[in-house]
């Protein structure tokens, strides 16, 4: 899943470029090239996904759903490993929470909107 990336649009048309600029920030693009017909921009795009979907997203990338299970089961019998697992789960969400705060920066969004 990608989470950000950088796309280059094109946008034909001096109505639709005089559209594009009123709406979008111009903290949010930056101009490639611009004609009186054509404007080239390249934007970085976020992806929508949820808080605490994308801290279940970065868990999920070390440990599966019957791990999470596993450990839970026997924590007394794998303290030092569940331990391990917590700390992780831990740095996962400050992961996801700056994520959100990046988007949130970027969009112009009040700090802590969707936490």
């Amino acid at each position: 899943m990608e989470l950000k990336n950088i796309q280059k649009i094109t946008i034909n048309g001096a109505k639709a470029i005089a559209s594009f600029k009123a709406r979008v920030p111009s903290s949010q693009y930056t101009i490639v090239s611009e004609t009186a017909a054509s404007l080239r921009v390249s934007m970085t795009i976020y992806s929508d996904i949820a808080y605490k979907d994308l801290v279940v997203y970065y868990i999920r990338e070390k440990y599966s759903v019957n791990d999470e299970i596993a450990l839970i089961r026997q924590v007394y019998d794998k303290g030092t490993e569940f331990q391990a697992y917590t700390d992780y789960a831990e740095e996962c969400k400050a992961k996801a929470r700056a994520f959100v705060e990046e988007r949130n920066a970027f969009l112009g969004l009040p700090a802590g909107t969707g936490l």
